[in-house]
């Protein structure tokens, strides 16, 4: 009776790429970047160190190609945004960048992890990938928050530095401790998040200088307020206060 050869197992160069990459970011996830080995890719991977070496040289290597890979996903948080942008107003669109940033870095554990190694350490991997972020912070602005910046004494650069650094550290600490009493993982903070953001939004887009502004706002808000108490839908208070819907709907 013949015996059976054993086939050896051939994969192309991108199905090598694509393990060890896959392999490199699920190791990640699990121990954080700082405990990564080129052994312990090898192993996850299952394949020998030589090819790794002649793929990407080093273990900075495959962090280099993993990280260009991976930049995309605060890309796919403003497209996705911005295909409704017509749409949406400044504010609208803004609140909807936000409640996707926080559900995608709670979700993602992996890149929770990359986030904890750029604030620890310094190389040509982090620099490029906090550049092309940065980059896409910028975008943001130039594009949909003209309404913002035109405002006089708001700067929208430190707005949305302190959003988003905010985001990013609560994120961060959530997996280690409470943070100020409150313990993120719980469900029902995820939709106080959510809440926040809108009332934040609201209180910067409707921020003006002028105190004859800031009074008439304040009389706007209890009128639309004792509306809204009287059983008036937010379509009619907003014709008559000139109150934003969303803003109305806010009120309590």
């Amino acid at each position: 009776m013949k015996q059976r050869k054993i086939g050896i197992l051939r994969r192309t160069n991108y199905e090598l790429d694509k393990t060890i990459l896959d392999s490199t970011k699920a190791l990640i996830e699990e121990c954080g970047v700082a405990k990564l080995t080129f052994t312990a890719i090898t192993a996850k991977a299952n394949v020998a160190p030589m090819v790794v070496y002649n793929r990407f040289g080093d273990l900075e290597g495959v962090l280099d190609k993993l990280v260009e890979k991976d930049i995309e996903w605060f890309t796919d948080i403003l497209d996705d945004a911005a295909k409704s942008r017509k749409k949406l107003t400044s504010k609208a669109y803004l609140k909807r960048v936000l409640k996707a940033f926080i559900m995608k870095l709670y979700k993602d554990k992996y890149l929770r992890q990359i986030i904890a190694w750029e604030l620890s350490e310094n190389n040509n991997t982090i620099t490029r990938s906090l550049a092309v972020r940065e980059f896409m912070y910028r975008h943001i602005i130039s594009e949909y928050m003209l309404e913002l910046k035109d405002k006089k004494g708001i700067d929208v650069n430190l707005v949305l530095a302190f959003l988003f650094g905010g985001i990013y550290y609560i994120m961060l600490i959530k997996d280690k401790h409470a943070y100020w009493g409150i313990d993120f993982n719980l469900q029902n903070s995820k939709k106080d998040l959510h809440d926040l953001v809108d009332k934040i939004c609201d209180l910067i887009f409707s921020y003006n200088t002028s105190e004859k502004d800031v009074i008439e706002m304040n009389t706007k808000m209890k009128i639309a307020t004792n509306m809204k108490k009287e059983g008036l839908t937010s379509e009619m208070i907003a014709k008559i206060t000139g109150l934003e819907i969303e803003l109305i709907q806010g009120l309590q």
